[in-house]
């Protein structure tokens, strides 16, 4: 059941996949930034761009390097999308599980 989910993955990506990825990194990674930096901002009330600045610096220069060379883009899509089904299936357990004993309440 569970198991789907690195079944939907398509582990051998094609070249053009690999771009794809590569362009998804260097345009999401700077979206993901200016957002953490507005939560931080409006959460806190303090600029603090550390972590945003690093998301961004780090996130598009590596997704235009990848889209770029596909070929050196599958260890990393690899890692990725291992990384999203395993979070993806922990917070499905953990969320819609309704056998779970111990049960969180929220309110």
């Amino acid at each position: 059941m569970y198991a789907d989910r690195f079944r939907e993955v398509d582990w051998r990506p094609s070249s053009s996949d690999r771009r794809k990825f590569g362009l998804t990194l260097a345009v999401g990674c700077p979206m993901m930034g200016m957002a953490l930096f507005l939560i931080i901002r409006l959460s806190t009330g303090d600029w603090k761009p550390a972590v945003p600045t690093w998301i961004i610096g780090v996130g598009c220069p590596l997704g235009l390097l990848l889209a770029a060379v596909p070929a050196i883009a599958r260890p990393f899509y690899i890692v990725w999308f291992t990384a999203i089904c395993i979070i993806d299936t922990t917070l499905t357990i953990i969320l819609f599980n309704n056998n779970c004993r111990a049960r969180v309440h929220i309110f």
